[in-house]
């Protein structure tokens, strides 16, 4: 059971404009929760391709289509994407990016929000250059963000989990968010001293398209 305030922040939430995805959010996280559970080190599947298809299979389970690594056209010619999905009536183009944090250095919470903000506004920049007819409704930016094990003799793992999950909530401007955290998140650490604060999903539109933020 996780302690009260690590509670506060582990509700997956969409803006106004995203409020469709709400369940497609709701899912990532069990199907996130799911691969832990299993007992695959988190390191070994937090990669872009996994993540990115994870969501892709939330919102296959949501009863949308979708289509990973699409041959598009880019400004700047030829290319792929990640991910184009779409559900109910409306369709999306996405590029994606991950961040992880690996180093102790990595807990700078201002540190961690600016490079947050930074892969959001370069997956949406990469989002905007593509080129697919018929157009797409929505441009999103999805930026995944996972805590490698780490030492706990730089702090207790509910302390680490705390500061990641609140850098990860400190990010401004995002149309959707959730966070998984992996284990019992009250300090329990993995055979070999080490301990995985969480996987998290941040999801910005492209500006014209961004409605109420939370």
């Amino acid at each position: 059971m996780l302690n009260t305030e690590l509670s506060q922040y582990v509700t997956p939430c969409t803006s106004e404009r995203l409020s469709a995805l709400k369940p497609v959010l709701d899912r990532w996280v069990k199907i996130t929760k799911q691969c832990f559970a299993g007992g695959m080190r988190p390191e070994r599947w937090n990669t872009e391709a996994t993540l990115v298809g994870h969501f892709a299979a939330a919102v296959l389970a949501e009863g949308g289509s979708v289509l990973q690594e699409l041959s598009v056209r880019r400004s700047r010619g030829a290319g792929r994407l990640d991910l184009w999905f779409g559900l109910g009536s409306v369709s999306y183009v996405v590029e994606s990016k991950v961040h992880r944090l690996e180093r102790k250095s990595d807990f700078e919470q201002d540190r961690i929000v600016d490079e947050l903000n930074n892969l959001l506004d370069e997956a949406l920049a990469e989002a905007e250059r593509i080129s697919l007819s018929p157009g797409p409704d929505r441009r999103l930016a999805l930026v995944f963000a996972s805590r490698y094990p780490w030492s706990s003799q730089y702090g207790s793992a509910e302390q680490l989990r705390l500061a990641f999950v609140k850098a990860v909530y400190a990010v401004q401007r995002v149309d959707m968010r959730a966070v998984v955290i992996h284990g019992d998140g009250l300090g329990s650490e993995l055979p070999d001293g080490y301990c995985h604060m969480g996987t998290a999903l941040l999801g910005r539109l492209v500006s014209s398209n961004i409605g109420a933020r939370r």
